[in-house]
């Protein structure tokens, strides 16, 4: 258990680290660990913009909707009505199991008690 928590937080630094130095640079480059040295081969490199040739230009807000991923509009939640709909129908599903689940464990919890009691 407590290793689980030192790795959170030493990614949780590392992560902070980076945002920091992509705020600085405007990204952040990762060398590549197998290439030889002097090679300039990279591993990957994070962005705080969208790099286009030798221009960078900034990515305009967006969020992305929550069923297929696809960028919308800042104010909206989802791309269109058949996804709102999916999220709707899952989280309906997902309400209707956890009602169930707590049904099944307090019968399981107090039928014992019950049958004690009049049996």
């Amino acid at each position: 258990m407590k290793n689980t928590k030192l790795y959170n937080c030493v990614n949780y630094v590392i992560l902070k680290v980076i945002y920091l130095l992509s705020m600085t640079t405007g990204r952040v480059t990762f060398p590549c660990p197998r290439a030889k040295v002097g090679q300039g081969k990279t591993l990957f490199t994070l962005s705080s913009k969208a790099v286009y040739g030798d221009r960078m230009t900034d990515i305009m807000p967006h969020k992305h909707c929550m069923v297929c991923g696809n960028a919308v509009r800042p104010d909206e939640n989802f791309c269109d009505e058949l996804c709102e709909s999916k999220f709707k129908s899952a989280q309906r599903k997902q309400q209707l199991l956890f009602l169930a689940f707590l049904a099944i464990m307090g019968l399981v919890l107090f039928l014992p008690s019950i049958l004690k009691m009049f049996g």
